[in-house]
């Protein structure tokens, strides 16, 4: 654990700041996995970042690639959800 206001004043005072990104895939595999058995992928990104000491988020982008390997991607605030 870190005290927060310990935290805050170090980077304020080193003109820093702290920032996450999250990246994540999803898949299903079967014991007898091979590529005709391919259902399907999803990928997700996100960012956040600290303003004056508050947590601020990023949009999360998640790309899904099909059965038939196509892809579509959607951006989500993720403050809105």
């Amino acid at each position: 654990m870190i005290q927060k206001d310990k935290l805050l004043k170090f980077l304020d005072d080193n003109d820093l700041t702290i920032f996450w990104t999250t990246v994540g895939e999803k898949q299903i595999f079967t014991p007898n996995w091979n590529e005709e058995d391919f259902l399907g992928l999803m990928e997700i990104s996100s960012f956040s970042y600290l303003e004056n000491g508050k947590v601020i988020n990023g949009d999360m982008k998640i790309m899904y690639m099909d059965k038939k390997r196509e892809k579509y991607s959607k951006n989500i605030d993720i403050d809105k959800v």
